[in-house]
């Protein structure tokens, strides 16, 4: 995908990523160093030609599917302990030591998670059950640790396919038809032709309102079946002062959302958000999220860090609830060593429920294919409330503030 600018400072930007990155050439990248691995592409897991392996004695299995993008063909980075281990969307199988170990996946966009495996013990992820995840407008990398190998993208059968694209159909055979009855009734001459056009109204609405009906049921049964195959979303961490409990993360807001309904919440859900664009620069001075070589597949952001009232508390590229009491609070966000960093201000209601604070952070990873060399271009942070907290009473009289929509912020720049 072309940029509009060129990418030669601040000023020359895009306000967003507009696309995950692509290698133009197809191709995908391992990093020196890495563990051996399978790979096998989107389209083979899709169509039932990728083998699951087992781990050898003493070694566990890290088996993860990685998507960056809806279309299936971009070139997300994936990241095991902080290092980068490869670049190009599709099915990793690798071993690993048993113990403790980060997961991390970047695209336009970021996940990250932290695990345990045993020896013998296979952990499955995927961030292709994004497409799956509601309330969305836009392809989100969120990692999620599943069950097993069978749902690591949703992929509906041919006869919910059918039903699908069938609804589709109908609804706009529906729309056609209210809109062809709408045009003609203008010069109808007779009560008879009125009557014929109100009927023709009447069945496109009918077909309209069926044909929606049967493609949101087909696409919830696929949510369904999504996220019937995830372990659980939450991962608690252990914090200190001033956190009144556990910080824990979700890899989407909505599963904040669906966590916190019957619990007493109160505090900030953070959502640390990565705006990773990587581009080449052409010698005409366009810009364009598509490249070659492995220099620009595997060029990575670092991670984020967080502080709030002076204490560290756990931070990475995922949703973070910090219960805290109410009043005033300070939360300091440094993202790589030092590169960047925000100071800011926040409040805690009295109300249980917890407040959506989007934190994006801009991370430039642009390279000048005529000078061989990465733009120097220095990371930004942001922050901007997404959704307020309410009392009860509140959300009673404001059910907008409760839409589940409102929990998953924008992809969004501060200044727009």
């Amino acid at each position: 995908m072309q940029s509009g600018h060129g990418f030669t400072g601040p000023d020359d930007i895009d306000s967003t990523p507009q696309a995950a990155y692509r290698d133009a050439a197809g191709r995908r990248h391992e990093a020196p160093g890495a563990p051996a691995m399978r790979f096998d592409s989107i389209p083979d897991y899709r169509e039932g030609r990728s083998a699951t392996l087992a781990p050898s004695a003493g070694s566990g299995l890290v088996d993860v599917l990685v998507c960056t993008a809806a279309s299936l063909d971009a070139c997300g980075i994936l990241l095991l302990d902080g290092r980068p281990i490869a670049a190009g969307d599709g099915r990793y199988q690798f071993e690993i030591a048993p113990g403790r170990h980060r997961l991390e996946v970047q695209g336009y966009d970021a996940a990250s998670t932290e695990f345990t495996v045993a020896a013998g013990e296979t952990a499955h992820f995927t961030t292709g059950q994004s497409v799956a995840v509601r309330n969305q407008v836009d392809y989100r990398t969120q990692l999620y640790r599943v069950k097993d190998a069978t749902d690591l993208i949703p992929v509906l059968s041919q006869r919910a396919a059918n039903q699908s694209g069938i609804g589709c159909l109908t609804a706009v055979v529906g729309i056609l038809l209210i809109v062809a009855s709408a045009v003609t009734s203008q010069f109808a001459e007779s009560t008879a032709l009125e009557i014929s056009f109100a009927a023709a109204v009447f069945i496109g609405l009918t077909a309209l309102i069926t044909g929606t009906a049967l493609a949101f049921r087909t696409t919830g049964r696929l949510h369904k079946r999504a996220k019937a195959n995830r372990l659980t979303v939450a991962r608690v961490a252990p914090a200190a002062a001033p956190l009144t409990g556990p910080a824990v993360a979700f890899p989407s807001p909505y599963d904040a959302k669906e966590w916190s309904s019957g619990r007493t919440v109160r505090g900030p859900l953070m959502v640390f958000d990565l705006y990773l664009y990587r581009l080449a620069r052409r010698a005409n001075g366009t810009a364009a999220y598509t490249g070659t070589g492995e220099d620009l597949a595997l060029a990575h952001a670092a991670g984020v860090r967080a502080w709030i009232d002076g204490t560290e508390v756990p931070s990475d590229w995922a949703a973070w609830y910090y219960p805290l009491a109410a009043g005033e609070h300070r939360c300091r966000v440094v993202y790589g060593d030092d590169e960047a960093e925000l100071d800011f201000a926040f409040k805690v209601a009295s109300v249980a429920d917890m407040t959506v604070i989007h934190v994006p952070v801009r991370v430039f990873r642009v390279l000048d294919e005529l000078a061989g060399t990465f733009t120097d271009l220095r990371p930004e942070i942001a922050q901007w409330t997404a959704k307020a907290p309410q009392s009860d009473v509140g959300a009673f009289v404001n059910a907008d503030n409760k839409k589940a929509a409102d929990w998953v912020p924008a992809r969004r720049w501060l200044a727009e």
